[in-house]
């Protein structure tokens, strides 16, 4: 992995969170969620310029292990990078999460609350 490690302020196992397409919908995957949550009243928010969609997120728990799953409609999903907020109750945690949406290609989670600047070495 070299450099590329998750963020440490991430509230969720990065590296075995992902997305995926499913048929018309494009699932977002989050593994060991913390804080501790109920399996009801989650809810994932994905936010690009303005634009924010909601979904209802199920606590699924079993030989796999403990991971939080949220469902959204593709055709809702523009091309960019879509933040990811988890809402339970009234607090808002950021996994450190971001949704790169390209078109018909698969879906990428991106390490990282906000991209980061490039830096430049001269």
């Amino acid at each position: 992995m070299g450099d590329s490690r998750p963020p440490e302020s991430a509230s969720a196992d990065l590296v075995n969170s992902y997305a995926r397409r499913r048929g018309d919908r494009v699932e977002v995957v989050l593994a060991d969620p913390a804080p501790p949550m109920d399996a009801e009243g989650a809810v994932v928010v994905l936010r690009r310029e303005g634009r924010r969609l909601r979904s209802q997120a199920q606590l699924l728990d079993d030989e796999r292990g403990r991971r939080l799953v949220a469902s959204f409609p593709a055709d809702g999903l523009d091309d960019g990078q879509w933040r990811v907020i988890v809402r339970v109750a009234n607090q808002r945690t950021s996994p450190g999460v971001r949704l790169l949406v390209q078109g018909p290609r698969p879906v990428v989670l991106l390490w990282g609350d906000r991209p980061t600047r490039p830096q430049i070495k001269v």
